[in-house]
């Protein structure tokens, strides 16, 4: 595609900025628990990130270094960074529409356009992701020598994680496999972590590949962090930035193997107390290691986000293992940590975060349920199991992620299935029937055939037991 028609598609989006790039600082300043002078842009009527100059980034690095840390000011900076970039991007139009680009400014535009690119993708602004990428793809060939395959590296894990998000996990394991090979040409370690990362991702349903390719990203990244250590003295900012920075996508990998294993004893059909036999309470010991790992790695960096996602993680596997207190325990911290340092529900990072805590709940309850032999007593229990669940719902609408809906709905599905067996009662069965077939009309609509068959399934099941 032409410059001219790349841009042309994108200027919408380039109009609308201001307020996504200020949406994003005032996040991470409340992440980062800061009440630094920065504020201040953000308090009027109609707030603007203020386009700054090299030497005034630098200011704002040392401010935000000073109060929370070496990768926090990074996060910060470069937020501002990239908005001056595309900025001047925006000024720039009879520029690049006629094409008469240089290699560096390519370069600078292509990799702010990359970091908008990932903001919208985490957000699932997904209509603006295409023409933020195509515009980005079609500057890099303006771009010469290393630079631009590492931004053509950057550009398809960019894809990878855009069809993820939507549930394409077809495309999402091309991509990945085309930034894999070309990172691996450039020999760029941290890259080649990240494609393994997303690889693993892709192809979650395959336990043991999952596992592959995120050990193989640990191991890629320990050896980072390794030699970073060495030379600590050369960049002292710089070292202690790329170690932060491999142990958050460390912590990450550790989750995510857990995430594929847990998974996998799911679609095996051990999703509830009645299912555990010792085979299974070994594996889901295995599975508890690795997100203690996880939580053990982002602690040690002060990652909150990455400690309540591993948190909420490993008590749906606790209360597994029927044990509820611990359960209820990590639960509570990752609540915490969403509603206290992400923004609750009034953020993006706090929502997301907050509709895998409802969650756990809902698991928690329902499998505490379920475990009571009192009728009464096991009903008052799934039933709040259940309204835990339509709250992680809700949330995820709100996001419109299809995936983790579909995850939420089967969750809450499998919940009217014990009521139903513990009141002795086939008409609850209805309503599992009916989250099962908004579970497969998801499943459906992003094509995806596990998701169908698995659903399928369950359906059968509930309307076999409905006949009888």
């Amino acid at each position: 595609m032409a410059l001219s028609e790349s841009y042309a598609k994108l200027e919408n989006v380039l109009s609308e900025m201001d307020k996504h790039f200020n949406t994003r600082l005032e996040e991470e300043l409340i992440k980062t628990g800061i009440n630094i002078a920065l504020k201040e842009s953000l308090s009027t009527d109609e707030p603007k990130i203020i386009v700054l100059n090299n030497p005034e980034i630098k200011s704002i690095y040392e401010n935000v270094k000073s109060h929370s840390g070496i990768y926090d000011a990074f996060v910060i900076s470069n937020i501002y960074r990239n908005y001056s970039i595309l900025n001047n991007l925006r000024d720039s139009k009879e520029e690049i529409i006629s094409g008469n680009v240089d290699s560096l400014n390519a370069n600078s535009y292509a990799s702010s356009l990359l970091a908008m690119a990932y903001d919208q993708i985490r957000r699932n602004r997904f209509d603006d992701v295409e023409p933020t990428l195509n515009l980005a793809h079609d500057l890099i060939e303006k771009v010469g020598g290393k630079n631009k395959e590492k931004l053509k590296a950057k550009l398809n894990l960019r894809l990878s994680i855009y069809y993820l998000k939507k549930g394409d996990y077809s495309n999402s394991n091309k991509y990945g496999k085309i930034a894999l090979d070309i990172s691996k040409n450039i020999n760029s370690d941290y890259l080649i972590a990240e494609s393994y990362k997303t690889l693993a991702s892709a192809v979650e349903d395959d336990e043991i590949k999952s596992e592959e390719y995120n050990l193989k990203a640990i191991d890629i990244l320990t050896a980072l962090i390794e030699e970073c250590n060495k030379n600590m003295v050369e960049d002292i900012d710089s070292n202690i930035r790329n170690i932060t920075k491999a142990k958050k996508s460390i912590s990450s990998a550790y989750n995510n193997i857990g995430v594929s294993k847990h998974r996998a004893i799911e679609e095996n059909g051990c999703d509830r107390l009645s299912k555990v036999d010792e085979n299974i309470s070994q594996k889901l010991t295995e599975i508890t290691e690795y997100y203690t790992k996880g939580i053990e790695t982002a602690k040690s960096i002060d990652d909150w986000q990455m400690i309540g996602w591993s948190s909420f993680n490993i008590a749906e596997v606790l209360a597994l293992q029927k044990k509820f207190e611990e359960s209820q325990i990590h639960i509570e911290e990752a609540e915490d940590i969403f509603k206290e340092k992400m923004g609750g529900e009034s953020s993006i990072a706090g929502k997301k975060g907050l509709s895998g805590v409802y969650m756990a709940y809902g698991v928690l309850y329902t499998l505490k349920g379920e475990a009571k032999k009192e009728a009464f007593k096991a009903e008052e229990l799934i039933r709040k199991g259940i309204k835990f669940h339509g709250e992680s719902i809700r949330l995820r609408k709100e996001l419109m992620e299809l995936p983790r809906i579909y995850y939420g709905i089967l969750g809450r599905g499998l919940s009217y299935v014990i009521l139903s067996e513990k009141k002795n009662d086939k008409n609850i069965l209805e309503l599992a029937l009916k989250d099962y077939r908004a579970a497969l009309n998801i499943g459906e609509e992003l094509k995806n055939k596990e998701f169908v068959n698995k659903t399928k399934e369950k359906i059968e099941d509930i309307e076999e037991l409905l006949s009888n």
